[in-house]
């Protein structure tokens, strides 16, 4: 995995701040303790329910997929007047012999940008393995929900 989720965290150590333990995969809870940290230094109310990820799931593309989505939700979040609305709430289910992320956050209908941040070839491996990452707005909330099989 790359080194972007230490960047995100303010002092570059996230073992500086408070550790949460959201997933057995040690990348992720890396990644999403990071992204709550920059959420917190953005007074961003940030919600995570990590109770759908799965192990056999997580691994450096699934980070990649999850950091795409979250950094978009973070840019289209800081966008927000008044800040007081900013939030970004971050939900897990697996079923189906996939996990499910929803991902769901403000803005502004003339703001919401329905940009495919994925790179071409982890779009490729979702389709193949009929997996999806699909953003969708819905009024004056934006969500992003992805879809990822189990590895076998």
């Amino acid at each position: 995995m790359s080194a972007r989720p230490q960047k995100l965290a303010k002092s570059g150590d996230v073992s500086s701040v408070m550790q949460r333990y959201y997933t057995a995969y040690e990348e992720v809870n890396v990644l999403l303790n990071a992204y709550a940290q920059q959420a917190k230094d953005e007074k961003i109310q940030m919600s995570i329910d990590g109770g759908g990820f799965r192990e056999n799931v997580l691994n450096e593309r699934f980070c990649d997929i999850l950091r795409c989505a979250i950094t978009q939700a973070f840019v289209n979040c800081r966008k927000m007047n008044p800040p007081q609305k900013r939030y970004i709430k971050i939900t897990s289910m697996d079923g189906q012999h996939k996990v499910f992320v929803k991902i769901s956050y403000p803005c502004e209908e003339e703001e919401c940008e329905d940009t495919d941040c994925l790179s071409p070839s982890i779009s490729s491996v979702l389709k193949r393995a009929e997996g999806y990452f699909k953003i969708q707005n819905i009024e004056m909330e934006q969500v992003i929900m992805i879809a990822v099989p189990y590895e076998t």
